[in-house]
């Protein structure tokens, strides 16, 4: 298999995404947090929770063209707080288990135009020019990726899916 523009070759079939930003990032898992720009994204967020941060790379991906790889991830965590925040559950497991108690102690509720913002920016991930989807496009997993971000979109939206 040959490896996807801006990729190298991680084993068992995934790659590591690079992009302008960084040398490399390493992705472990088709889950939103399975991968090293998801995980710092959401620890430098709990560290100092701020709602205009999680609007804040949505717009980045909604605004940019073409929409950088990193930046696709850390959005796709941002989405996953506001799903959270909607009590649309995803995998709860040890690397949301930390976000899964900020949602359970805290009370942020995203209003309806984040919401919406959110669902355009996931759209424009899941779009077939989306870098990040073309990384995932030749690899195995692809499908399961696809699945996880279109439950997600749902899941955002307000459907509990889990």
């Amino acid at each position: 298999m040959q490896a996807p523009a801006g990729a190298l070759h991680h084993g068992r079939g995934l790659w590591i995404a690079t992009s302008s930003k960084t040398a490399g990032m390493g992705t472990w898992s088709d889950d939103t947090f399975g991968n090293d720009k998801a995980c710092d994204w959401l620890g430098d967020f709990l560290e100092k929770p701020d709602p205009a941060r999680i609007g804040a790379i949505i717009d980045e991906v909604n605004e940019s063209e073409p929409r950088d790889v990193d930046c696709a991830e850390e959005c796709l965590a941002a989405c996953e707080i506001i799903a959270r925040a909607r009590g649309c559950w995803g995998l709860r497991d040890a690397y949301s288990e930390k976000l899964d108690t900020w949602i359970e102690e805290k009370t942020f509720t995203p209003d309806p135009r984040l919401i919406a913002s959110a669902l355009t920016a996931i759209d424009h991930i899941n779009s077939e020019e989306s870098p990040l989807r073309q990384v995932w496009a030749d690899v195995d997993g692809a499908n399961e990726w696809l699945a996880k971000v279109r439950d997600l979109r749902l899941r955002m939206g307000g459907k509990h899916t889990s």
